[in-house]
């Protein structure tokens, strides 16, 4: 899984990059039996790797690359273009090849006794739950045992209704479209189980929106509720004005013995929803629910959109490639195109803007400004010129170490914006050209691999692989 984690990584955004492959990793641990440390790690690490193979890969990058185009046209930087898309590829592609190599053949056996904390089924409330398998989905036609529903972990399989009768839940089981699984689950796992293409909800009413625009909420049956008493079968009653698919139920804390179908509603039963906005108007005076409580960054994936999206990206890549247009441009028209193509909202395209990420790259800048006029870069330069004497692969190699140390104390932004002005009068000490020590500085800027907190997606992976210490590899994976 890991190779293509790294080409997406170099054409996408590295944080929702890895949140949506999590769950990928959750399903792939599950259906091999594989230990949690052994694949989370990678996975941080091979998007990072990966987003050093082209320019948009990351925002450094194009920090870096700005930074570049402000010296060239200062006269700074005389006779030297501008960085081109895939120019950072003549480095980060070798070193993402090393890198991958290396988190096959060698992290596993550095990692295989780390143990996870995911060594039993999770404890708190547990649900029962019901979802149909969706025809031409991508589970019609696989076994339970390819599906990984054979010895999960937080979550059990209790029965697969076909045509009105259960048929056995064998290893081998073929699953099919119009199947009904039940499932007892704890609350972390139904959230998995609520997230996995191919399957939705057995129960609840017609909802007029698509999945991916519904969210979780998770209620407390109210005593005056006109569903208390009835089946859940039963439902919805006539007159119904919700809009909801029912995810799981609690009761007490404990999945209920008996089929969801046949469950009949009680007060103070707890329910999972799926739901769109119009429920939270319907439940305005708590009739129905006597608390509701939204759950917030679950949501279904989208993939009708998926081909048109990727063909977008292409064509902005190409453009840029070709140097038909500059890269804001492309990406300007890029996301034109992804509005017209309704594959994204202009709600959705305001809100994914990452202000704190914008305003740290803004401080980044005038840090750069503040060690270039303050006459510390030259001697943070001489400094260097010392260390590596008057070769400039010497200089080149104590640039890359200086920076990986710093990316991992400080963010990979703020290294780059300090050490670019540093790089620059090295060059001009040295006497050589500048190109490669700004490349150095993009590669090593994103090599947070000692500090968990060096780079966000080591964070992001700490939980779901049980680390509990400082697991570190060797930086030189890097080289």
């Amino acid at each position: 899984i890991l190779p293509p984690v790294a080409i997406a990584r170099a054409f996408l955004n590295n944080t929702p990059m890895v949140a949506m492959m999590i769950p990928v990793v959750r399903d792939l641990k599950r259906q091999t039996g594989l230990a949690a440390p052994t694949l989370f790690m990678g996975l941080s690490f091979a998007s990072i790797l990966g987003g050093n193979m082209t320019l948009i890969g990351g925002a450094v990058n194009l920090i870096v690359a700005g930074m570049i185009v402000d010296a060239i046209n200062s006269g700074e930087l005389r006779g030297m273009k501008p960085v081109a898309i895939f120019d950072l590829a003549w480095v980060g592609l070798p070193a993402a090849v090393a890198g991958l190599l290396y988190l096959i053949f060698v992290a596993p056996r550095l990692l295989r006794e780390i143990k996870s904390r995911e060594t039993t089924v999770p404890t708190g409330r547990r649900y029962l739950s019901a979802f149909k398998v969706q025809s031409d989905s991508n589970l019609d036609g696989k076994t339970l045992q390819e599906v990984g529903f054979v010895s999960p972990v937080g979550f059990e399989l209790l029965s697969i209704r076909r045509e009105g009768g259960k048929v056995a839940s064998t290893p081998e089981k073929k699953l099919r479209g119009g199947d009904v699984l039940a499932f007892t689950a704890s609350a972390d796992s139904l959230l998995g189980l609520w997230a996995m293409i191919g399957l939705v909800p057995a129960y609840g009413t017609a909802m007029k929106s698509a999945r991916h625009q519904h969210q979780l909420v998770e209620v407390v049956v109210s005593p005056n509720a006109s569903a208390v008493g009835r089946r859940i079968s039963e439902l919805p009653l006539p007159g119904n004005s919700y809009e909801m698919m029912l995810v799981g139920v609690s009761r007490d804390g404990l999945a209920p013995e008996q089929s969801l179908g046949d469950l009949r509603v009680a007060a103070g039963d707890a329910a999972v929803l799926e739901v769109n906005d119009s429920f939270f108007y319907e439940n305005r005076r708590e009739t129905d629910f006597a608390m509701t409580k939204p759950l917030e960054g679950y949501k279904v994936k989208r993939v009708d959109k998926a081909i048109t999206a990727i063909l977008i990206t292409i064509g902005m890549i190409a453009l840029t490639a070709a140097g038909v247009v500059s890269m804001l441009n492309a990406a300007l028209l890029a996301t034109f195109a992804m509005l017209i193509a309704g594959c994204l909202t202009s709600e959705e395209a305001w809100s994914s803007l990452q202000w704190e990420t914008l305003v740290v790259l803004g401080a980044a800048l005038g840090l750069e400004s503040a060690v270039t006029a303050s006459g510390l870069s030259e001697t943070a330069a001489k400094l260097c010129a010392v260390l590596g004497g008057s070769s400039p692969r010497i200089a080149l190699g104590v640039l890359f170490v200086l920076t990986i140390l710093m990316t991992n104390i400080i963010s990979n932004a703020a290294t780059a914006a300090f050490m670019f002005p540093v790089a620059l009068s090295m060059s001009q000490m040295l006497g050589v050209s500048f190109k490669p020590l700004a490349m150095i500085i993009m590669v090593a800027a994103s090599c947070a691999f000692i500090n968990p907190a060096g780079f966000q997606t080591n964070l992001m992976v700490q939980k779901d692989g049980g680390y509990t210490r400082l697991e570190i590899l060797p930086e030189w994976e890097c080289h």
